[in-house]
């Protein structure tokens, strides 16, 4: 089972993308408590592409593939911004208080916490993060 879409890079289409993984997880027969966590994962992906791939202000198209396959739900993001591989990221320091940490780095930490795998690659010019989750 799969569902593909596709969203502009505006972070209104957030609301779209949120969507159309209720729907998905709802029609691919998932407990519903997935949501949550599926929807952080995927909107804080989402947003760092959508706030920094892109070193103009056009309009880019962002696709995003849904899928089950043998008890795994996979999310797979491709856009075509610059190349960028946040798996790449060092963990950040959590244990110092939040005044003294720098801005940054916990998006891809939080989907780390969320996911069971992340993987990037670049392929035909465009970055596609896969994001995997056993149910």
């Amino acid at each position: 089972m799969e569902t593909k879409f596709s969203i502009e890079n505006r972070i209104v289409e957030l609301e779209k993308a949120s969507a159309m993984l209720e729907e998905s997880i709802h029609n691919f027969g998932l407990p519903p408590n997935l949501i949550p966590s599926m929807n952080l994962a995927l909107e804080e992906a989402l947003t760092n592409i959508i706030s920094y791939a892109y070193n103009d202000k056009l309009s880019h198209t962002i696709e995003i593939e849904l899928a089950l396959r043998d008890g795994v739900f996979h999310m797979v993001i491709r856009d075509d911004g610059k190349a960028y591989d946040p798996t790449k990221n060092p963990e950040p320091d959590i244990t110092g208080s939040v005044t003294e940490r720098p801005v940054g780095g916990l998006g891809i930490f939080l989907i780390r916490q969320l996911m069971d795998e992340v993987h990037y690659e670049r392929c035909n010019s465009k970055n596609v993060l896969s994001m995997m989750k056993s149910v």
